[in-house]
């Protein structure tokens, strides 16, 4: 697996530096973006795609632009977020049926086998911190497990939003990971959570409970969770919103113990598969 983290002007100072080690960055899709970390590092790219709005599906997005920044930076996969507005289904096939028909969409220009799908943040009777509310059928293991298997599409597991999605629904974390396709997984996201403006988020440095969720999923790799292309610390970034989420030294302390563990993680995947 290889290891990646958020673009930010901090990262790429440390990273010059020799003060941390990473494989990629990754980086929204933004072109002149891409350009400027490409000149310090390999990058990968993270796109904005949903599938449940339809978009894919009628061909609203820009499938050219997509397959320009795949060849580019050899990123491997298409990842979309399976996301649907609270309020625009009324049942869990009418959101498998959303959310397929976005991922086939996608898979018909680029190949099932490069489409991921991660799970979303779900907050229970409130909106998201970005402003959105979104369907619980979006989140329910089962209907993750049915849009993967009709589809063909891997998992993008977010570690993160698993936590906050199990609080939301007040059910016990271990059993909704548990209930994911891990055996599906591609790609995995990891952050530590805290509480801003009353809302639970992602995006912030790994306090002691973060490192104890983290590092006993990280057990499970090459076991019952596929050992993924890359693991990614969705920590800093460009722009007002990650301004306070991009502080030099979180990253200098956290990127280096994150790397040796995702280094760790890969070697005992290796000797499991070698039996």
């Amino acid at each position: 697996m290889q290891f990646t983290i958020n673009y930010s002007t901090q990262a790429s100072a440390l990273l010059q530096a020799g003060k941390i080690e990473i494989d990629r960055f990754k980086c929204p899709p933004w072109s002149d973006l891409v350009a400027e970390a490409r000149q310090v590092a390999p990058v990968y790219v993270h796109f904005d795609l949903r599938a449940g709005n339809g978009k894919l599906a009628a061909g609203e997005v820009d499938f050219d632009e997509i397959e320009r920044f795949l060849i580019e930076t050899d990123t491997p996969y298409v990842n979309v977020h399976l996301l649907i507005k609270d309020g625009a289904v009324q049942s869990a096939d009418e959101a498998l049926e959303r959310m397929a028909a976005d991922i086939e969409a996608a898979a018909r220009r680029f190949g099932a086998e490069r489409i991921i799908a991660e799970n979303i943040p779900y907050r229970a009777n409130r909106a998201d911190e970005i402003g959105g509310k979104y369907a619980r059928e979006c989140v329910e293991p089962a209907v993750i497990r049915a849009v993967l298997d009709a589809t063909g599409a891997g998992l993008l597991f977010d570690l993160s939003h698993a936590r906050i999605t199990a609080q939301s629904l007040g059910i016990d974390l271990q059993s909704y990971i548990d209930s994911l396709p891990l055996e599906r997984m591609s790609e995995m996201h990891v952050t530590g959570l805290g509480e801003i403006d009353g809302i639970v988020t992602d995006h912030l440095p790994l306090q002691a409970d973060d490192w104890a969720h983290f590092e006993t999923f990280m057990g499970r790799i090459g076991r019952d969770a596929r050992d993924p292309w890359c693991l990614a610390f969705e920590y800093g970034g460009i722009g007002e919103r990650f301004a306070a989420r991009s502080d030099l030294t979180v990253i200098a302390e956290q990127v280096p113990r994150l790397f040796a563990i995702s280094r760790a993680a890969t070697r005992t995947a290796a000797q499991l598969r070698a039996g």
